[in-house]
Parts: structure tokens; sequence; C-alpha cells
């Protein structure tokens, strides 16, 4: 799920996307979960794609939404992929004191009742 440049730098790609579980609503696309962190240790989990786009939980201050961001947006943010496991992330974001959007609901339990497995399987 990373990419380490020339100069040593950590990179979000879209390896994840290779590895798409479909879900027929509103052209998107359920994809392995994944944990990213930026250098200021804010975290999101990559959640679906929908287009070109990645959609994401953001953790935050406010009630958290379901996101869609492009990877070159991911990258500007400074996010990086996390070996944190997906379902604990699930399981803690759905506690948020601030609540949860039903659409970011749907996700996090999804990935909190364990229905993907916490790492990539290359075959």
């Amino acid at each position: 799920m990373e990419e380490i440049s020339a100069s040593g730098e950590r990179t979000v790609v879209s390896y994840a996307i290779r590895y798409l579980v479909p879900e027929s609503s509103n052209n998107t696309t359920t994809v392995q979960p994944t944990v990213i962190i930026n250098q200021h240790r804010n975290t999101a989990i990559v959640v679906a794609t929908s287009g070109k786009k990645l959609l994401v939980i953001k953790l935050g201050k406010g009630k958290l939404t379901v996101t869609p961001l492009t990877i070159e947006k991911i990258k500007i943010q400074g996010y990086v992929t996390s070996d944190y496991s997906p379902k604990l992330a699930a399981q803690s974001y759905l506690q948020h004191g601030a609540g949860v959007s039903e659409r970011a609901r749907k996700y996090l339990e999804k990935i909190a009742c364990g229905e993907f497995s916490d790492s990539l399987v290359f075959t």
C-alpha cells in the first residue's frame, strides 16, 4: 500500500483499489479497508471507491462523515498507510463522541464486525 520514492518519502498509492469487493450501490465499490495517518497523527480509514475517488472517514472533532478524496488530495494532505488494524480503528470510530453519520456508520459497522481481514493477502 505504500511506495517509497527515490528520496525515501512514503506515499499512499492505489494498490488497495485492486482488491475490490463488489457492492452495487451508486457506482460505489467497497475496498479492503485501510487505515491512513498523516504527519500530524490525524487518522482516517479508506472504506470504498466511487469513480476515481476514494471514500474516506476522517477522525476529527465533528461528526464523522464519508468524504470522497482523490489519491492526489490524500497525498497532498500527507497521508500514508498505517499498519493499525482497520477493525480496531472502526470500533473506536463508532464510539466517537460527536457522533457518526448514517453512511459512515454503515461502513464502520461492516469493518468492525470483521467482514474484512486485517491485512491484504497478495496472491
